[in-house]
């Protein structure tokens, strides 16, 4: 009685988190009544990119700039920046539909290995052994909560969450499930039939993928009630019994979706000509709430687990869904979520519910064993020579995929969130600094940083980015690795460093960023056939990140262990992505392999050198504090 006591108050501690309320606004309520995304003059954004290219120009490059700035700002930028004004009038967010087509649909690499967010699930830290006994057990414990939120979300009972200053929207949440990026030979598109309970039915079927060969399966019962995980695990092991004793190859399409995208446009078009068979078989897996994919592969740390799900084994995974689980053969579990349908923080959302729901509730007793009421069923495309000459080609430029990004997945132990606000710095301030430090550590150079700022809190809101290599953190850098320069000054330097920093995290999330801006502006010229400004080919524009071309691409993901990461944004980059814990900071270092200049191992190492230098700064000053 006890341990059942305990469950339950542990699983109302869930539900407080997660769960909406009676007195809480339902989870999508709050999507039209959010303010409109704030459009800052020309003049205030203009000074702040003036401010950001400092760090990375000689005085006469600054020079340079600076006319360059002037004359867009009383030539094309005004006429641009009038025409945004009036989309601004008549649309909430005058960058939504820009950021979505451009810096996503437009782009024509592979999703995988390339712009998937990728996320490993800590099992131990929900008390679940990562072994290949508990593997399939582990995914339908686990299936059976990623069904309780979906159907929570239906229900319109999934919290929104809030920042300090206003709550959260929730629309990208109803790209979660059941939806997909489909590809266009020029542009793709997002496509959804998520809808809630009070908009009608949705689909409740989802995919399994195992050894190129594909199941459908419904995940509620005829009254529409969630299974209970005995069931789901009857049939991921009904799919693996059924692989594995009659060791049919199969058709392998899944790995078509991680070509280029025009390429797989082209390829998707045959499949949907060839035959209704092939229409009905594309239509389940879209429509789909997630798809599992089975994966005999068994990563030995999560380092291991991150690049596989990312790269590995191309053949298990639907590269165009919103959400694809791996279950890999030794017990691991991780996710890959497809970025243009949603931000990191809705993963985190979820996977955070998954944990929590994980560790609340009891392990299910698996001796009592349900037999499979419904069995799976298995969807076969039709193909000609064409496409599967085209399968064959692409299993040979997966193999290549697999080892294009490197990953490094660190846990440093010696300190973390706990330690830092005593010292009164915003831990987030002090990790950004630390990334910042390392890189000039390694590289003798200032980096161009991104760091994700959360906009939810405005309607249609998504991100925008903080430029975290300010001229504090210059000035700061070279003091620190300066060995006649003293204490009190690397202390002092570095407090003012870090005021800055959130102060431009603070200014983001208000709405007072430059890069959306500057990105709409361009995108105003190129959809009205204007000669695109001489801004943006200044040299101190890319070499000061504009264009995408920021060498540190960097988030924080919050302060549980539901870590995840992406590529780099450049080809010598890195992608640093990180968890700050009480006690500890996880970072995932994600660099291309085919860069001769990074290196994710020796970057952990100095970052995690740079870390204990910091503190080390701290510890040993004795002047009064700022």
């Amino acid at each position: 009685m006890a341990g059942e006591n305990s469950d339950f108050h542990t699983m109302q501690r869930r539900n407080m988190i997660f769960v909406c309320g009676e007195d809480d606004p339902s989870t999508f309520e709050q999507d039209d009544l959010a303010p409109a995304l704030p459009l800052p003059s020309l003049d205030a954004t203009l000074e702040r990119y003036y401010d950001c290219l400092k760090p990375f120009g000689t005085q006469e490059e600054l020079k340079t700039s600076r006319a360059t700035i002037e004359a867009f700002r009383n030539g094309i930028g005004g006429k641009l920046q009038a025409i945004l004004e009036k989309k601004a009038q008549s649309e909430k967010n005058w960058v939504a539909k820009y950021w979505e087509d451009y810096a996503y649909l437009c782009l024509r690499m592979p999703l995988l290995p390339f712009c998937g967010m990728i996320h490993p699930f800590n099992l131990p830290s929900a008390g679940i052994p990562e072994t290949p006994e508990m593997a399939l057990k582990t995914t339908a414990w686990m299936f059976h909560h990623i069904i309780e939120f979906w159907k929570l979300l239906r229900q319109e009972r999934v919290k929104s969450g809030s920042t300090s200053a206003a709550p959260l929207t929730s629309f990208l949440h109803r790209r979660l499930y059941n939806s997909c990026r489909l590809p266009g030979e020029k542009m793709d598109s997002i496509w959804s039939a998520f809808k809630t309970e009070k908009e009608g039915d949705c689909p409740s079927h989802s995919i399994i993928l195992y050894q190129g060969r594909m199941f459908v399966f419904d995940c509620v019962d005829e009254k529409g009630d969630i299974l209970s995980p005995q069931q789901y695990l009857a049939v991921f092991t009904a799919v693996k019994d059924i692989v594995t004793r009659e060791k049919k190859p199969g058709d392998c399409v899944g790995v078509l979706t991680s070509d280029d995208r025009t390429n797989w446009a082209v390829n998707r078009k045959r499949l949907l000509d060839m035959s209704s068979n092939n229409r009905k078989v594309l239509e389940l897996i879209d429509s789909g709430v997630v798809v599992i994919n089975l994966d005999d592969q068994c990563p030995s740390d999560y380092s291991e687990a991150v690049a596989d799900i990312m790269g590995g084994d191309l053949v298990q995974r639907w590269s165009d869904k919103s959400l694809n689980y791996v279950s890999f053969a030794n017990g691991k579990i991780g996710c890959v979520g497809e970025h243009t349908c949603f931000d990191g923080t809705i993963a985190v959302h979820l996977s955070s519910f998954l944990l929590e729901s994980l560790s609340s509730g009891p392990e299910p007793d698996w001796k009592d064993a349900k037999p499979l009421q419904k069995p799976p069923i298995e969807l076969i495309f039709d193909l000609d020579e064409c496409l599967r000459d085209e399968i064959t080609r692409m299993k040979t430029v997966a193999r290549k995929h697999k080892l294009a990004v490197g990953v490094d997945y660190s846990q440093f132990m010696d300190f973390g969130k706990e330690v830092i606000k005593a010292e009164k710095i915003h831990p987030d301030s002090f990790v950004q600094l630390a990334l910042l430090l390392t890189f000039h550590r390694i590289h003798g150079q200032f980096a161009p940083t991104y760091e994700t700022a959360l906009m939810r809190n405005y309607y249609r809101g998504r991100t925008e980015t903080v430029r975290s290599c300010s001229e504090d953190a210059v000035k700061w850098i070279k003091c620190m690795v300066d060995a006649e320069a003293s204490i009190p000054a690397k202390v002092k330097l570095f407090k003012v460093a870090a005021k800055r920093q959130t102060q431009l995290m603070n200014d983001a999330r208000s709405g007072r960023g430059i890069d959306r801006h500057l990105f709409a502006l361009w995108c105003i010229a190129y959809e009205n056939g204007f000669e695109i400004p001489k801004l943006y080919d200044d040299p101190l524009y890319s070499r000061s990140g504009g264009g995408g071309n920021f060498i540190l691409s960097t988030s924080t993901l919050g302060f549980n262990v539901c870590g995840g990461c992406v590529a780099p944004m450049c080809l010598d980059g890195y992608g640093c992505f990180y968890n700050i814990l009480p006690n500890s900071i996880i970072l995932i270092t994600t660099v291309f392999n085919d860069s001769t200049k990074t290196n994710c191992k020796k970057f952990t190492q100095y970052f995690q050198d740079s870390l204990r230098k910091m503190r080390e700064i701290l510890d040993l000053d004795t002047t009064s504090k700022l």
